[in-house]
């Protein structure tokens, strides 16, 4: 058995979770150790309910792991753990992680750069517009839209982030070859063409109540924002901005009326301190200076050469020269490099974190 294996069997073992299993990694050296030592050498590396160690002993009898492989296989899931480079990076650093990720998608993508959309399952009018609005503008600056598929502001951010020809995640709290709710089958098939659907739970397992607050850590972790368009004071999307907040991510909020019932959790964050937002530069704003990684430091004088800035793409250096002192539209910019309007929003927002570029109001750029 090799140790990508055994984790798959550990993510199946009733009342171990996440912290359980790295914990005995961390003292027996490799996930496969954990099923292979006697019970009595498993019971001294102590910390695990008697209930939990039994079930860990006697895992053959409950994980039917060839039966999950060979599904796996059949509906051509990928299988992601936290041994594996590609496991996604600020998942890979929340308090707990998931060990395996399980991945329904036509499509190749990374996780990153990521922001999660939303809210209450019984939408306004109000509620629908401002999120369709938010997660097209994100998605067409090249964002990937990460929900949890639920009725309501879930499933209007990923119709959103689609019809804009984005991407978008969407995390379940069930099996990824279980939709839910049912009438989602298409919004589904839809998303794994454009995207993915993700999960840490095993194929085939039910939407139980008790796996949404799971799942919504994970839509958290995997951005470094969360965007609240419209939420009750019980509203479930409050579970994840509380996940955000201790996870370190931002938290946006949109307000609304405020003798509206589905305004009273958006407005209590506003109130609690998260970014109020009124369109998406709001959010462009707060995130800037917390997500680039390469700073470039220019000293500009009326008589000195401008400078390149390193370590810029092929592409980024294609979109930077074609930009100037002066105000550029994105169409002009479009026309002059010929990418498509995807490509282009996401290497420009790329830019813009670098601090090379801004953009203005009119959808112009300029170089900084």
């Amino acid at each position: 058995m090799d140790n990508r294996t055994a984790l798959i069997i550990l993510n199946l073992i009733p009342g171990l979770g996440p912290i359980g299993i790295q914990n005995l990694i961390a003292k027996l050296g490799e996930s496969r150790a954990i099923l292979e030592i006697s019970g009595d050498e498993l019971r001294k590396a102590g910390g695990l309910r008697e209930s939990v160690l039994d079930n860990i002993i006697h895992w053959e009898k409950i994980v039917d792991i060839e039966r999950e492989l060979v599904l796996i296989k059949e509906k051509g899931i990928r299988i992601i753990t936290i041994l594996d480079d590609e496991y996604p990076f600020y998942l890979k650093n929340i308090h707990s992680p998931p060990v395996v990720l399980y991945i329904r998608s036509s499509s190749s993508f990374e996780f990153i750069p990521s922001i999660a959309i939303v809210g209450t399952r019984k939408a306004s009018p109000y509620g629908e517009k401002i999120t369709k609005e938010l997660s097209a503008e994100l998605t067409l600056r090249g964002f990937i839209i990460v929900s949890g598929m639920a009725r309501g502001i879930d499933s209007i951010a990923h119709r959103a982030a689609l019809d804009a020809g984005g991407k978008t995640i969407a995390v379940l709290g069930c099996g990824v070859d279980i939709v839910y709710p049912k009438e989602n089958e298409e919004l589904a098939e839809q998303i794994q063409k454009q995207g993915a659907l993700i999960s840490e739970f095993g194929m085939g397992t039910s939407p139980s109540r008790e796996n949404f607050p799971r799942r919504n850590r994970i839509i958290s972790g995997l951005c470094i924002g969360v965007v609240v368009t419209e939420a009750s004071a019980r509203s479930g999307s409050l579970i994840t901005t509380r996940f955000a907040l201790e996870q370190g991510r931002e938290v946006f909020s949109v307000p609304g009326k405020i003798n509206a019932q589905n305004s009273e959790g958006v407005n209590g964050l506003i109130r609690d301190g998260a970014k109020l937002v009124q369109n998406v530069e709001d959010i462009l704003a707060e995130l800037q200076p917390t997500t680039y990684t390469n700073k470039i430091t220019r000293k500009r004088t009326k008589e000195s050469i401008p400078l390149k800035p390193a370590n810029l793409s092929p592409d980024e250096k294609k979109i930077y020269e074609t930009l100037s002192d002066e105000p550029v539209h994105i169409d002009k910019i479009m026309e002059n490099t010929q990418f498509s309007i995807g490509t282009l929003s996401q290497i420009l927002l790329t830019l813009e974190l670098k601090k090379i570029i801004k953009q203005i109001p009119g959808k112009m750029f300029i170089r900084i």
